[in-house]
């Protein structure tokens, strides 16, 4: 988190700057998202004040009788959301995190011998184990881990990562399986958990940062111990935090007993006895209680009274379906059984009306597979009919790709069953049927495209996205290139770090054209120097996607040095207005992408708290001076060999120009590599056995002519 604090006196900033990490995270982000859910449900307050009457009738009565509640297993699912491949845990790493839960709530944890004298006899074992799932919602075997990589960056306490729609996962049946969410989370936030009301929603559950998961792998020292989980687990039994979240005001309670009385959170690892405005003396607060705020290290208790808290949660209506659940068991196969276990495509967007569907056949029976009819239709169209054969084992998959298919454009459903797999009937007839919502998109824009942002906002046909639904790109009258408005987002009041808002251009259509080009004017200053240590920078991308914004390449990223077009003063208590003189033009050559009728272009921007940028005037034309006619300087330039294997050549032989510059793409358009101040005349050769196999294009750029030239990579 940046700590930066503007208009201030340089002194505090530096006095602040020796704040430790520990102390700058979000620990816990639950009364957050409390506030988040009561804003969605009014109704939610007085739904947990009438659960809490029922948890606190419970604890009274489980004590006046001195019962003994019987020890109870939860089946839990561990959804794994991850932006890049170090954020995919593995499934160690997520056994490991298991392992912690079962030692801390039934106190094995080795550390117990680290509790003081004055509180070891107050620990007490919840007897809950948590075990992985082995058996998914459709009956199949699991692991209890599923896993899906994501184009979001982060996530934060509204829930995104909760649903497939919104970049995340959906949940599991939550009267079955305990949800436990893991992926990144931004703002330096740990985790959140959802307090229990009497009613399981399809959000109850956990979510925790990927680098505090587990006790190996991702999981960063000090809190690389599994104890995020175990604190927002306790949230989700009912627990609160054990100074009652009042501040040091002495007057709020976690409703329990047995803990001392405290004056707000403890971060790091206090020296016992700690004490505190609200317990003066020895013992002191409970520091080293799970729903504390210190390291890993230093958390090693429940006590008895919030073990009865949590118990009276998994022991009453609706929660103790959960440890009715017997998902934890394995699986009984039967004999034949052909599940559809996926649908690749249709799924999203599709930017053609013709498009071939693509599945996955999976063989969940005993016997080997030979043959399955696979049942597809388009709305509620007449189902065709296409007859897979082949060799597919037991538990045992294969991708099937069907018939091209056609439909208009719009919205659809694309529905697909198995039947008589071997020629008989299916034994599980549950996993047979799949379906997927997709969308035909028209054609996209014809060129030239123009926005200035002098009209609504976001304008027609833009979409914008803002995941924490706080500042975002806006219209603003303060500063324009042209006209008197342009679009803006304020870094300079970002109460955040790390958060990803969106402009998404409608879909252009670029096929057929020649050297398109994408500009567009910015302003932007830095608050922090480039030369402090350390440096903070806003961020700006250019993502640009050929299958509808499916999937996308980046063209264009800049930050620091590189996205600032005014530099000093800074550190100033004034956020960043342009003036006339303050704007750049940047532009980025389309020509890779003419093939194609529907291009998405997306503005991606992430915040670091620094400055404000202003974006004006976007243009997507064909320059009027750019083309290959008769008589070009530029149309005698060839390429050989293609295919090519190692090298190519580029020869300008036949060209008398000098400060020629080219550009290698790939075929998405992503610049490779460039090479500037070419000669005509010569010959210059480029290697090219690095690059995977497939097509690339060369730009080849003198003054306004433009010639694109297209190889093959063996």
């Amino acid at each position: 988190m940046n700590f930066k604090l503007k208009g201030l006196a340089l002194s505090i900033s530096l006095a602040v700057a020796t704040i430790s990490a520990s102390a700058q995270v979000n620990r816990c982000a639950v009364l957050e998202h409390e506030a988040y859910l009561e804003k969605q449900n009014p109704k939610r307050a007085q739904q947990r004040a009438s659960f809490e009457q029922r948890a606190a009738a419970f604890t009274t009565k489980m004590a006046a009788s001195k019962t003994t509640m019987p020890n109870v297993t939860i089946p839990v699912v561990v959804h794994v959301l991850y932006n890049s491949p170090t954020q995919n845990i593995s499934d160690a790493q997520v056994l490991s995190q298991i392992e912690v839960l079962n030692k801390d709530f039934n106190r094995l944890n080795a550390d117990t011998v680290n509790t003081p004298a004055a509180f070891q006899a107050l620990g007490a074992s919840a007897g809950v184990t948590f075990c992985l799932a082995q058996i998914d919602p459709l009956g199949n075997p699991t692991n209890g881990i599923e896993r899906r990589s994501t184009s979001t960056g982060s996530f934060n306490t509204n829930d995104n990562i909760k649903f497939f729609s919104s970049g995340g996962l959906d949940a599991w049946d939550p009267s079955q399986y305990f949800n436990i969410w893991v992926g990144p989370l931004g703002g330096g936030l740990l985790g959140y958990a959802e307090f229990p009301t009497g009613a399981l929603s399809n959000t109850y559950g956990v979510v925790i940062g990927y680098d505090c998961f587990g006790t190996i792998g991702t999981a960063a020292a000090p809190f690389d111990l599994g104890r995020t989980a175990t604190h927002e687990v306790g949230h989700c039994f009912n627990l609160f935090h054990i100074w009652g979240d009042d501040g040091s005001a002495c007057s709020g309670s976690d409703n329990v007993a047995d803990t001392p009385n405290q004056g707000g959170e403890n971060y790091f690892c206090p020296s016992y006895p700690n004490t505190d405005n609200c317990a003066t003396t020895a013992p002191g607060v409970m520091h080293m209680n799970y729903m504390d705020y210190t390291d890993d290290a230093c958390m090693n208790i429940f006590p008895a009274g919030q073990v009865a808290r949590m118990l009276a949660v998994v022991n009453s209506a609706p929660y103790n379906q959960l440890t009715a659940s017997t998902v934890c068991n394995p699986p009984v196969l039967v004999s034949v059984d052909a599940m559809l276990a996926s649908i690749q495509n249709p799924d999203g967007n599709e930017c053609n009306s013709t498009f071939t569907p693509e599945i996955t056949l999976k063989n969940m029976g005993i016997d080997t597979l030979f043959s399955v009819d696979i049942n597809y239709y388009v709305d509620n169209n007449t189902a065709q009919v296409y007859n897979w054969t082949g060799v597919l084992p037991s538990q045992a998959s294969t991708g099937i790709t069907l018939p091209l298919i056609s439909t208009n454009a719009g919205a659809h459903t694309f529905s697909v069953f198995t039947s008589q797999p071997n020629s008989t009937g299916d034994l599980n007839t549950s996993n047979d049927t799949a379906v997927s919502s997709f969308t035909v998109v028209s054609a996209g824009v014809v060129l030239p495209y123009q926005e200035g942002f002098e009209a609504s906002f976001p304008p027609a046909g833009m979409t914008l996205v803002n995941p924490d639904n706080l500042t975002t790109f806006e219209q603003t009258n303060a500063a324009a290139h042209s006209g008197t408005n342009s679009a803006y987002i304020n870094n300079f009041d970002y109460d955040s770090n790390g958060e990803i808002d969106e402009l998404i251009l409608p879909g252009i259509d670029l096929n057929g054209t020649t050297a398109p080009e994408l500009s567009f004017y910015l302003a932007y200053r830095l608050y922090t120097s480039p030369t402090a240590n350390p440096n903070y920078s806003d961020t700006l991308e250019i993502l640009i996607s050929t299958d509808c914004g499916d999937t996308y390449n980046s063209v264009y990223k800049k930050f620091s040095t590189a996205l600032v077009t005014t530099g000093a003063p800074f550190n100033t208590a004034v956020a960043f207005v342009p003036t006339s003189a303050q704007w750049r033009r940047d532009s980025i050559d389309l020509s890779a992408f003419t093939t194609y009728s529907n291009v998405t272009i997306k503005f991606h921007h992430i915040t670091d708290y620094e400055n404000n940028l202003f974006l004006d005037d976007i243009n997507i034309d064909v320059p009027a001076t750019t083309g290959i006619s008769e008589g070009n300087t530029l149309s005698e330039v060839t390429l050989f060999p293609n295919p090519a294997k190692e090298t190519i050549r580029l020869n300008l032989a036949g060209v008398t120009v000098t400060g020629i510059r080219m550009q290698l793409m790939d075929a998405t358009g992503r610049l490779l590599q460039t090479q500037e101040n070419l000669n005509g005349g010569m010959n210059y050769d480029f290697e090219v056995k690095n690059l995977a196999a497939g097509s690339y294009v060369v730009m080849i750029v003198s003054g306004g002519d433009v010639k694109a030239l297209r190889f093959t990579k063996q």
